[in-house]
């Protein structure tokens, strides 16, 4: 997650809405829908989190972007950009990695509120991990720490003896923020 003005704290609860750019788009049918899930996300060497999300196309688009669309995973609605848009109704399987939805993205969608109340959701905050960089020298590659943090804050002094936060990842629970 990389959101200037956004914080949150282990064991708090954060309202967003989530934005996936997405990768690979596989089209699974719409006769047998084989019924929506989240499985766990994996890590590659070097990149970000990608998810593997199945969900049903739904109705809305962006209004600056061409390639972006919403996948409905479960009853909850994400923000998609990065491959072709495909038909309104179909059951797909989308991979790439997730982010916050800001409002500027958010924003250029239709029909916008009716998406942002079936896009945006409570998440209690479980963990929270600083991502931080490292530049080496000409020619050098960049080095990459992972920092256990109880809480996440954008802003000035994002630099820290020679490491630069570029990042945090967070584990959400969406269900147990639920009244």
């Amino acid at each position: 997650m990389g959101s200037d003005g956004l914080t949150a704290e282990v064991g708090g609860v954060v309202e967003m809405s989530l934005h996936l750019h997405c990768r690979e788009l596989t089209l699974l049918g719409k006769d047998e829908p084989p019924g929506p899930r989240v499985p766990e996300g994996y890590g590659e060497p070097g990149q970000r989190w990608v998810q593997d999300l199945v969900g049903q196309v739904a109705e809305g688009r962006s209004g600056i972007w061409a390639d972006g669309w919403v996948l409905d995973v479960d009853g909850l609605a994400l923000y998609v950009d990065g491959t072709a848009v495909p038909e309104p109704g179909g059951w797909v399987r989308a991979t790439g990695e997730l982010s916050i939805a800001e409002a500027y993205e958010t924003d250029a969608f239709e029909p916008g509120e009716e998406l942002v109340r079936k896009a945006e959701r409570s998440w209690l905050v479980r963990r929270i991990v600083r991502v931080d960089r490292q530049s080496g020298g000409p020619g050098a590659r960049h080095r990459t720490r992972h920092v256990e943090v109880d809480v996440m804050r954008f802003g000035p002094g994002r630099r820290r003896g020679g490491w630069w936060t570029v990042g945090y990842l967070l584990d959400l629970d969406g269900a147990a923020a639920a009244p």
